[in-house]
C-alpha cells in the first residue's frame, strides 16, 4: 500500500460525520439513526439502512480492545454512493454482540459505521480503524473528548502520525 492509500484512509473521515452523545435504545435502533443520517447526507442508497441491520445480526461487529469497546457496522459496497466513515460517541454504551462471539454482548463507546464503496478497500479500512483503537494514547483520548472538531482532529493526528506502521500492517 503506498502513501495515496493511506492518505484516502485520512480522508474518508470529515468533522461533520463525527456525531456526539448519540442515545439509542440498542443496536438496531442505533443502525436505523445512522443510516437515516447516512441517508440524507446523501452517503448511501435507500437499501443500506436494511442492508446494514441484516448483517449485523448475521455477522456482529463488536470489538473488544484495550482500552474501548468499538463496533465498526458496514455492508455491502453496492449500498454506498460516497466512501466515508461516520464516528458516533455514544452517550450511553449500547450493547453489540462480539465480532467472532457472537454469545458474547458487548458494551460499546464508540461506533464507526464504515461507508465503504469498493470491496476491495474493507479488510484495510476495518485493520487501520482497529489499529487506531489500539493505540493507548488515542483512545483514551477518544474516550475523553466532548467535541467534534477534538474527535476529528485526533483522528487526523493519528494517521498523520502512525501512518508508516498502518501501512506496515496492511501490507
Amino acid at each position: 500500500m503506498g502513501n495515496d492509500e493511506l492518505f484516502n484512509v485520512k480522508k474518508l473521515f470529515k468533522k461533520d460525520l463525527v456525531l456526539l452523545d448519540v442515545e439509542c435504545k440498542d443496536v438496531f435502533d442505533l443502525l436505523n439513526y445512522l443510516s437515516n443520517f447516512a441517508l440524507e447526507k446523501g452517503l448511501v442508497y435507500p437499501d443500506f439502512k436494511e442492508a446494514v441491520i441484516e448483517r449485523e445480526k448475521s455477522f456482529p461487529t463488536g470489538l473488544k480492545m484495550p482500552q474501548i469497546n468499538i463496533a465498526i457496522p458496514h455492508t455491502d459496497s453496492k449500498y454506498v454512493k460516497v466512501p466515508q466513515v461516520i464516528v458516533a460517541k455514544l452517550k450511553k454504551k449500547i450493547i453489540f454482540k462480539e465480532m467472532g462471539l457472537e454469545d458474547n454482548d458487548l458494551p460499546v463507546d464508540i461506533v464507526f459505521m464504515l461507508l465503504i464503496n469498493n470491496d476491495g478497500h474493507q479488510v484495510f479500512l476495518l485493520q487501520n480503524i482497529i489499529n487506531l483503537c489500539m493505540n493507548e494514547e488515542i483512545s483514551k483520548k477518544l474516550l475523553s473528548s466532548n467535541s467534534q472538531e477534538e474527535i476529528f482532529h485526533l483522528i487526523q493526528y493519528y494517521y498523520e502520525t502512525y501512518a508508516e506502521y498502518c501501512e506496515d500492517v496492511s501490507n
